[in-house]
């Protein structure tokens, strides 16, 4: 199992560095091209037509993934079902898409909507295909499809967003990189589907997929929640401005994140009736994150105020602070989002659901009251999400038999080190802005400074993380 999932880890993560590098790229393109009003209208649009994907991708095929006694007949019945709902997801946003446009007193917003409604119609044609491949654990083909989709689809955006198309240069992107990656489904898993009548054979696989489903909702509106209120508190400036913030700073967490839970949920899946292996792996994830995330998150947040304008354009420059404010909360808000592929594949969405109730009753009135600029929406999910991130990981550890003693031991010296970091490459930044020296140069000063100074305590505080690092890397984790 060890050397399977660092396999599958490696084949994904270079399917992730093929494609996003591209992405990344065209992504810093797209950015300098549109206008935080083109944002504001893909930002509204997403949170709705996302809170339907979180069912389908969170609850519908993830059922499928865990079922261990996967028959034929069952897999026909269940893609009956996968259609009746994406059938189901489509009508619904065709609908609402007008009452969305108007609540917000955005026109754009419907046709956005409608438009990208049909991919619940496009994914039909590959979703089953792609969760064999998922359960298998092919993921050298699904990283090469997902890596060359992902490309051509960030090309047409930034193509489009030249040819001043604006918003639905993303739209049209989106499309086109869904459509590529169903056919790449279609000629890696030959394996083909067809639906059959539903029967009682598939009721605990379709139990599951509501929970699931519920769970994914609940996901969604955790994550995302801030943007829908933003468009209620804030001029559609501001909301521009905060989710141009929100895109920079996801970056490392929504390609890193899937990655790790793309190998992780199967992976869990397969050793379910071993809570002890499980937990044992998880503690070796949670180690393994927090030493990257910290680092990397805290790293963006220091430098923020100085590399958005160089990179992005100085119309950009109000998300400065923005961002180093919302990258503050990412690490744990990451590393939180690792215990999902563990809960799930145990079946312990109880648990997963109560914790994002807590979370959103917590955040919720922050947002609300407290998130009325960018920078104060920014501050309210630093605050916000702190305390409750404080009770559900406690709730979660219980769950799994992990001490908070032993959890909180895995993420200390990363957090010493990052803390340290960031203190030394902001003054840096703070000092070196009066200079001669180009806004390159304190960049890359800045990034250089912050590796030395975490390397350097993370040794001195605790050594093994490197070392275990090292061994990941090598294939000799333990």
């Amino acid at each position: 199992m060890r050397d399977e999932v660092i396999y599958s880890l490696k084949w994904v993560a270079i399917g992730k560095i093929i494609g996003q590098s591209i992405r990344w790229i065209t992504t810093i393109f797209t950015l300098r091209l549109l206008f935080p009003e083109d944002y504001t209208i893909i930002a509204l649009g997403s949170f709705f037509s996302a809170l339907l994907w979180s069912v389908s991708t969170g609850g519908i095929t993830s059922s499928l993934i865990r079922e261990p006694n996967l028959t034929d007949e069952k897999q026909s019945q269940f893609f009956s079902f996968m259609i009746i709902a994406h059938l189901l997801f489509f009508a619904v946003m065709q609908l609402t898409a007008p009452l969305i446009a108007s609540f917000y007193d955005n026109p754009a917003i419907e046709a956005v909507l409608q438009v990208t409604s049909f991919n619940f119609l496009i994914v039909l044609f590959g979703i089953m295909q792609q969760t064999q491949l998922n359960r298998n654990m092919n993921f050298k083909q699904l990283s090469m499809i997902d890596a060359f989709s992902e490309s051509v689809g960030s090309l047409t955006t930034v193509s489009m967003a030249y040819l001043d198309f604006g918003f639905w240069s993303i739209v049209v992107g989106n499309l086109v990189a869904s459509s590529l990656k169903q056919v790449g489904y279609l000629i890696a898993e030959r394996t083909w589907y067809w639906p059959s009548r539903i029967t009682s054979s598939i009721k605990e696989m379709v139990e599951f997929a509501k929970k699931a489903s519920f769970f994914g909702i609940l996901a969604h509106l955790t994550a995302n929640i801030d943007i829908a209120i933003a468009g209620i508190v804030m001029s559609n400036y501001e909301v521009g401005i905060y989710q141009f913030a929100i895109v920079v700073a996801m970056i490392p967490a929504s390609k890193v994140l899937p990655l790790i839970r793309q190998v992780a949920f199967p992976a869990y899946a397969r050793i379910q009736n071993d809570p002890a292996r499980q937990c044992r792996y998880f503690q070796k994830s949670q180690r393994m994150a927090y030493l990257l995330f910290i680092p990397v998150f805290w790293g963006i947040a220091a430098c923020a105020t100085n590399a958005v304008p160089l990179v992005f354009g100085d119309k950009w420059q109000p998300a400065g602070t923005v961002i180093l404010l919302y990258c503050l909360s990412m690490p744990f808000r990451s590393g939180f989002e690792m215990f999902s592929p563990l809960l799930k594949s145990s079946g312990n969405l109880n648990v997963m659901i109560s914790n994002m109730f807590i979370t959103l009753i917590i955040l919720i009135p922050c947002f609300y009251f407290i998130g009325t600029t960018p920078e104060k929406m920014a501050i309210a999910w630093l605050v916000g999400y702190s305390f409750a991130y404080i009770i559900t990981t406690a709730r979660a550890c219980n769950i799994i038999g992990l001490s908070l003693k032993d959890k909180w031991k895995n993420i200390t010296a990363p957090v010493v080190a990052g803390v340290a970091m960031f203190a030394g490459v902001f003054w840096l930044g703070t000092l070196l802005s009066g200079s001669a020296l180009f806004s390159v140069g304190i960049l890359i000063a800045q990034v250089l400074t912050g590796a030395i100074i975490y390397l350097t305590i993370l040794y001195f505080v605790n050594v093994e993380f490197i070392h275990e690092l090292g061994a990941l890397v090598r294939r000799k984790a333990k």
